[in-house]
């Protein structure tokens, strides 16, 4: 089983999900996802694990690029 590490675009909050890369994949129209090609591959709850500690995870606020 492979395991597929991330984070979210300010990079504080990270994740690891426990699977292979699905085959079929979905594209992201929005604008700002478009613009670099994102890919959305879905997985159970149950693959996908927050890694970050509790104390320390951040919320992104769009345009003022603060966490």
């Amino acid at each position: 089983m492979a395991t597929i590490t991330g984070s979210c675009h300010c990079g504080k909050n990270a994740f690891r999900i426990d699977g292979e890369m699905p085959a079929q994949l979905t594209r992201c129209t929005c604008s700002f996802c478009s613009r670099r090609g994102a890919l959305l591959a879905y997985y159970t709850p149950e693959q996908f694990h927050v890694t970050t500690p509790k104390d320390a995870d951040a919320v992104y606020r769009w345009q003022t690029r603060a966490c």
